[in-house]
């Protein structure tokens, strides 16, 4: 082998399925041999799949809608794809951008929250839907959750959850069960 081969690699997926782990001998300028015996391992994390988590906001409330918008901004590998005040323009605006999550309130002009789930969740099955509402009442989140929503959280005390389940989502290879 010494000398015969100027690259080895060994790539293996990683839980998710997108990202290569690869142990490149030759970047070294050493040979298998050696890199065994030195116990020298060098490796390099490439994922040229991965992009930043689109995310929408349909919320009618400005102050709501800004402070979101703050969040989301300093989130790493999160990009704010834009906002929207009432359903024609989200269910436009969610079919147009396809964002990876929409953070969505239930009580807006021209429909409902709800009348957006169940529009969006058969044409866009991985979106990941937060419900984040004033009126967290358990009939709500059983309609919600039943309609596919992943998510529900009751707006005045669960707001800071976000930013976490943002984070967890683009760790998540998968479709996130509902909470």
């Amino acid at each position: 082998m010494v000398g015969r081969t100027n690259r080895k690699a060994l790539e293996a997926w990683d839980s998710h399925g997108h990202a290569y782990l690869i142990l490149s001998y030759n970047r070294l300028g050493i040979t298998p041999e050696c890199a065994v015996a030195w116990r020298v391992i060098f490796y390099s994390w490439s994922n040229s799949a991965r992009r930043e988590m689109k995310v929408f906001i349909a919320d009618d409330s400005p102050p709501v809608v800004e402070r979101l918008a703050d969040l989301l901004r300093g989130l790493p590998g999160v990009e704010f794809a834009g906002d929207a005040g009432d359903v024609p323009a989200v269910l436009r605006c969610v079919r147009q951008l396809q964002p990876d999550a929409l953070i969505l309130d239930l009580e807006m002009p021209g429909g409902s929250g709800l009348d957006v789930l169940r529009a969006v969740r058969h044409d866009l099955p991985d979106l990941q839907v937060l419900i984040c509402t004033n009126y967290p009442y358990p009939q709500y989140r059983r309609e919600c959750l039943a309609a596919g929503a992943n998510y529900f959280l009751d707006k005045s005390a669960e707001f800071d959850k976000i930013p976490l389940i943002l984070r967890d989502l683009m760790g998540a290879p998968a479709k996130v069960p509902a909470r």
